[in-house]
């Protein structure tokens, strides 16, 4: 299987190592030790099914609920961009407000 199908959290071996996957395109070594950039082409062989549960499909979200889940992402990615340094840290603050912004926008359509 090659990474990018794996879903969010999977466990799986990749060269001879255990990972469990962390985002789009990243993976930390169960043995310890940091995160590590997989290629979108390795082939991964997954071990278990022990990723995060599927969300179900809703179409009734609350405006509360969908502010809710946006400001929890939003979160998420600036806890992320403490982590970045100068300019990186201000244009992904940046991107993320705009981004932000066009979601609401979009729903309010």
């Amino acid at each position: 299987m090659k990474f990018p199908k794996l879903p969010a959290g999977a466990r799986f071996r990749w060269q001879g190592e255990m990972y469990r996957k962390t985002g789009p395109m990243t993976a930390s070594p169960e043995s310890g030790g940091e995160r590590k950039l997989i290629p979108r082409s390795a082939v991964v062989e997954p071990v278990d099914a022990t990723a995060a549960p599927p969300v179900p499909a809703r179409e009734d979200f609350t405006a509360a609920e969908v502010e809710a889940a946006l400001g929890a992402l939003m979160q998420r990615v600036r806890d992320y961009a403490e982590t970045l340094d100068g300019p990186e840290r201000s244009a992904l603050e940046a991107h993320l407000d705009e981004a932000a912004w066009t979601f609401r926008a979009a729903l309010k359509r």
